[in-house]
């Protein structure tokens, strides 16, 4: 158990030194990874959905974002950003899709459709940040929001090193209609760097 360290700043009014009038403050620049999966160390990238898609206030035409000056090669076109940046459809029958789930700006929620399932590992898959890290004997806490269009559907959560589970299985039997919030919690089986989560579906559907 760790004990907490108390420290204090001073702050020395009478000999104050001359700061330039340019420098206010502060600032990174959110290439590195440090501040998603770093200071806010979130093991599943882009958890809420948010992230990705025109900025807000923005649109996009024919590739680009619409009334800014822009300096491209000629006949280079920028790709618009993924809706679901970091999440994948992985495996046969299934789609994702990000939807908006109420009227406030930047809120939605991801729809994953299985037309049909078999045997092979599918469903809706995130790398995190350059790979989920998984120690065995850990636990790591997993929570779902989830509601389901059909009754029945169900969803198992864990991850994975290509077909090798590294985490022990969180089954959800029945997901119900109404927006649910369960509470999982998944056991390290193997000591891996470069884990993918999946969230698979039980039966065909739409969560």
């Amino acid at each position: 158990m760790s004990t907490a360290v108390t420290n204090a700043i001073q702050i020395d009014r009478n000999h104050p030194r001359k700061v330039s009038p340019v420098v206010y403050g502060w600032h990174y620049e959110e290439i590195g990874l440090i501040g998603d999966g770093g200071l806010y160390a979130e093991m599943i990238r882009n958890r809420n959905f948010t992230q990705g898609g025109p900025a807000p206030g923005m649109a996009i035409e024919n590739g680009r974002y619409r009334d800014i000056p822009r300096n491209d090669l000629p006949g280079r076109r920028p790709e618009p950003p993924c809706d679901l940046e970091g999440w994948s459809a992985v495996g046969k029958g299934i789609s994702l899709r990000r939807i908006q789930t109420d009227a406030q700006p930047r809120r939605f929620a991801m729809r994953m459709t299985c037309s049909a399932t078999d045997s092979s590992l599918q469903g809706a898959a995130n790398a995190g940040f350059l790979g989920i890290r998984i120690e065995q004997g850990r636990k790591y806490r997993l929570t779902l929001h989830l509601s389901a269009a059909q009754p029945g559907m169900g969803v198992r959560a864990a991850v994975f090193h290509h077909d090798t589970p590294l985490t022990s299985c969180a089954t959800i039997r029945t997901v119900p209609a109404e927006r649910t919030c369960f509470e999982l919690t998944l056991t390290g089986e193997q000591t891996c760097d470069d884990g993918l989560f999946l969230l698979s579906p039980l039966q065909a559907g739409c969560i």
